[in-house]
């Protein structure tokens, strides 16, 4: 299997990839969770192992920042906090399993042959608003059967978008589900990616994606 570790501490990934590459796994190392981001838009994992404390993005965030992209591939959360609302916290933000530090191999390795029996999460069918279709296995959106070119963000936004149908989505709704960024020029860096998909699916004919100013943005279906 390929398996990515995504820790910021250097004795729990060099003690894990040690043993994953002993077992014959092929592994990845990303130690913050922007790379955890980078490392999965470039490659496809059967297994992702995070820590929850990381630099840039928390592994809550990359766990739910993964699932709302459209990434099913299970996830194991690792933590030293062994409560009740903390394991429930990693599970809603999409983890599949969950362990507590300090943990021993062989239960980390049993953990890992278990999730990847599973079915993974399945994705939805094809999701269509107007013109607009969504491919969550392929990650594809299309506007009337040709394929727009979007980068990840901007495919997160629409997505996000695509399945509020009708309903309009505040800056801030999108900021703390899609953007995941609460940097002080975090409005301005949304308006503009936001300005970008416009472009992409607004013609002068026809307004896909609108602005509801003092309010934020709706697709109509």
């Amino acid at each position: 299997m390929r398996i990515l570790i995504a820790d910021d501490e250097e004795l729990i990934i060099e003690f894990l990839e040690r043993s994953l590459r002993i077992d014959k796994h092929v592994v990845d190392v990303a130690r913050n969770g922007l790379e955890v981001m980078q490392k999965t838009e470039a490659n496809t994992y059967d297994v992702i192992i995070t820590d929850v404390i990381m630099p840039v993005k928390n592994g809550l965030e990359v766990c739910k920042e993964l699932r709302e992209n459209g990434v099913h591939t299970p996830i194991i959360m690792l933590t030293s906090r062994d409560t009740e609302a903390a394991r429930i916290s990693g599970l809603d933000a999409g983890a599949d399993d969950y362990l507590t530090k300090p943990f021993s191999y062989k239960e980390l390795s049993a953990r890992v042959r278990a999730v990847a029996r599973r079915p993974q999460n399945v994705a939805p069918t094809q999701l269509t608003v107007g013109p607009l279709s969504l491919d969550p296995v392929r990650k594809v959106i299309s506007l009337d059967d040709s394929r727009i070119e979007l980068r990840p963000k901007e495919y997160a936004l629409l997505e996000y978008l695509m399945r509020n149908a009708s309903k309009v989505v505040s800056k801030e709704e999108l900021l703390k589900n899609v953007w995941l960024i609460t940097a002080n020029n975090a409005s301005n860096r949304l308006e503009v990616c936001m300005h970008h998909i416009r472009g992409k699916v607004n013609t002068d004919d026809r307004q896909v994606l609108k602005t509801i100013r003092g309010y934020g943005y709706v697709i109509e279906a």
